[in-house]
């Protein structure tokens, strides 16, 4: 190679470096923002008092596009569907209201059919409010803690000031009591039969496996009510579509020719079927729709008892009744950014969970509050610093019982590292919610929102547990109280930036 050529490749050479520290120091233009990915559905999340039971519902898991954006971009998102509740698939035809043991005659005498008994000389409630019961053998330890957290929480959201109105206690000698069995199905008198001496409560596998809620459910039967919609007011507030009703379980859906009710009609009541209960195969709608359609989608609850079931409770059993009070309004937003004036949560482990600057020379090149590239600020688990199994806490303290959004934005591509989102009960028992397993498929930031309710004051947090590869990254932590519209999902919280 002459010298001649040797110059002309040191000029070209040193031209092409130049070319490319000019590109490197130039902010690139806004690529377009890829095709936003929907991920296989989820399972919902949710939380009753202390203890989490995940059930079969849909919720929503994205990947999130670079850019401004609209999330799912249905404008809608996935709506609750309690369609799984588990008392809806029984399948013995004799049960009544489809899941309710046929009435017995006493004395020549049938008893009324009432949402709320009305009191007679067959009082059937249980006297003073007292229930003794036994809970079968056959069910593990395990189970038996879901009973009774189902107890404890309907005792508690009943009682006023220390007074309990509703009462659970371990039968000793008294004759008339709750025998909880692990028989086929969840079903349960109404009322007190207090001439059966031990009176059935049927809870099987399944019914167990779905969390405290469906207990509740069957308690409150036997407590002495009727399902909801069976109220002789109930055609003023849904449409039963028997069109789409299985034409054998058609009965489910005759209503009480006599109901006492003691509050107006309750969409959120426990004791309300879902809007495809008892649907027929390939029906072309839902069994009941809510004449405010806003709310077909929220009825059918098996989480906790509504302020009007409690006040129902009260009221049937002379107690004192719980004021009608709207919890506060909660809305803590964490973007991780100097203007931060929103967030109430409380970085635990600041060693752990630290603030990372967003830059050309970070991966990812941009985070979840600017949407923009080489901008802002999010918190990482960085494998750098930080050994396998280091746990690090962002926690929020203090939060009123409600029912509640909790929604998340992480990225976790080549990490496999965890992120957990858990709860702490008022008694200070910690309980995971939802994992989630890195490392993930897509080299961009995920969404992940977790419907929590809680009927007593809680703390609710993330837990990320370095993994030995790959960083962890969390953005805008968003906790709010869910909407009447009953839903949550990305495009509100996209409007909530704007």
């Amino acid at each position: 190679m002459n010298l001649l050529t040797v110059f002309g490749v040191i000029i070209l050479s040193g031209f092409l470096l130049a070319i490319v520290a000019d590109a490197k120091s130039r902010k690139p233009e806004v690529r377009p923002r890829p095709k936003q990915v929907k991920l296989k559905s989820c399972t919902k999340s949710v939380c009753v008092d202390a203890d989490a039971y995940e059930n079969d519902d849909d919720d929503t898991e994205f990947v999130r596009g670079k850019g401004k954006g609209k999330g799912n971009g249905n404008g809608k998102g996935r709506r609750h569907n309690h369609s799984n509740n588990p008392e809806e698939k029984n399948q013995d035809p004799s049960l009544e209201e489809g899941d309710i043991l046929p009435s017995i005659k006493r004395d020549g005498r049938g008893r009324f059919r009432r949402n709320a008994m009305a009191i007679d000389p067959y009082d059937d409630r249980w006297t003073g409010g007292k229930v003794p019961y036994i809970i079968r053998p056959e069910f593990t330890d395990e189970d038996k803690k879901v009973i009774q957290a189902a107890m404890e929480h309907i005792e508690m959201k009943t009682q006023t000031d220390a007074t309990k109105c509703i009462e659970f206690v371990q039968r000793t000698t008294e004759i008339s009591y709750l025998e909880i069995k692990k028989e086929a199905g969840c079903s349960s008198y109404v009322g007190n039969y207090w001439f059966l001496d031990a009176q059935p409560v049927n809870l099987d596998t399944y019914c167990i496996k779905y969390g405290p809620g469906v207990a509740v459910h069957e308690m409150l039967h036997a407590l002495g009510f009727h399902h909801e919609h069976m109220r002789t007011d109930r055609d003023n507030y849904v449409t039963i579509n028997f069109d789409n009703v299985n034409p054998e379980r058609v009965k489910n859906f005759e209503k009480l020719a006599d109901s006492h009710n003691y509050e107006p009609y309750d969409y959120a009541s426990i004791l309300h079927y879902s809007s495809d209960a008892f649907s027929k195969q390939l029906a072309s709608g839902h069994t009941i729709e809510a004449k405010d359609s806003s709310k077909t989608d929220l009825i059918g609850q098996r989480l906790a008892l509504s302020n009007k079931d409690i006040r129902e409770i009260q009221k049937l059993y002379g107690c004192p009744v719980t004021p009608a009070v709207d919890p506060p309004v909660v809305d803590s937003f964490c973007t991780n950014e100097e203007s931060d004036t929103l967030c109430t949560f409380v970085n635990l482990n600041e060693e752990c969970w630290t603030a990372l600057p967003i830059t050309d020379d970070t991966r990812p090149d941009y985070e979840m509050t600017l949407w923009d590239y080489f901008k802002g600020t999010a918190l990482q688990m960085d494998p750098s610093k930080l050994k396998p199994g280091t746990v690090g806490r962002f926690q929020m303290n203090g939060v009123p019982a409600n029912t509640y959004c909790f929604a998340i934005n992480y990225y976790m591509f080549g990490a496999n590292g965890k992120l957990e989102v858990y709860v702490i009960s008022s008694t200070g028992r910690e309980l995971t919610v939802h994992t989630i397993q890195g490392p993930l498929p897509e080299d961009t930031w995920y969404f992940k929102y977790v419907t929590l309710l809680q009927a007593d004051t809680f703390s609710v947090g993330l837990k990320g547990t370095m993994g030995t590869v790959g960083k962890m990254l969390i953005d805008d932590i968003n906790l709010f109280t869910m909407p009447e519209s009953g839903f949550c999902d990305d495009f509100m919280l996209d409007k909530r930036r704007r």
